[in-house]
């Protein structure tokens, strides 16, 4: 199982990463390795950094 502070930390450095943007800027956040390292890396080792994400236009992903 998870803890609470550990999905805290997750939302909160998502969170940050949408502060620091602004809020009106149009744009997500997407992984920057593949779904299964990140997937391993969060949830084996429940390590997560700011620097296993970075933001892309919206319209570059968008179908």
């Amino acid at each position: 199982m998870y803890s609470l502070e550990f999905a805290a930390h997750v939302s909160r450095l998502c969170m940050e990463e949408i502060l620091s943007r602004g809020l009106t800027e149009r744009k997500i956040l997407r992984k920057s390795v593949p779904n299964s390292v990140l997937l391993l890396k969060v949830f084996r080792k429940q390590q997560c950094t700011a620097d296993d994400l970075h933001h892309v236009s919206i319209h570059s992903v968008a179908t």
